[in-house]
């Protein structure tokens, strides 16, 4: 094996190794920007009529209407990245090593102690 191969392979065990799960949304933030809905023609509260016998307010108890999701203010996030699965070979080839190995690598390449 030459130079220019094992540096090939450290920058790719660095890369497959490497911690990425910091990069995401949380669940709640994920929600909050694409759970904008639509109620000009439905509004949220219970809509009201005069009634001119009584005279007074009713309100009416309808079922609930589904609502329309308008654009959503977010970006859309990939369940898998890129880069994640570009280096899932690598990661599974790293995983399958004995435990001696596994750690020597993980420990030389990924800063994991």
């Amino acid at each position: 094996m030459n130079t220019q191969y094992l540096q090939y392979v450290r920058e790719q065990l660095m890369v497959a190794t490497a911690d990425l799960s910091g990069e995401t949304k949380g669940q709640l933030l994920a929600w909050l920007e694409n759970a904008q809905f639509d109620t000009k023609n439905y509004p949220r509260k219970k809509q009201r009529i005069w009634d001119e016998e009584t005279e007074s307010w009713i309100t009416l108890n309808n079922p609930p209407i589904p609502g329309k999701q308008s654009l959503a203010k977010g970006s859309a996030i990939p369940l898998v990245k890129p880069v994640e699965y570009s280096t899932a070979s690598w990661r599974r080839a790293v995983l399958s090593l004995d435990e001696h190995y596994k750690a020597w690598l993980l420990w030389n390449y990924s800063e994991n102690t």
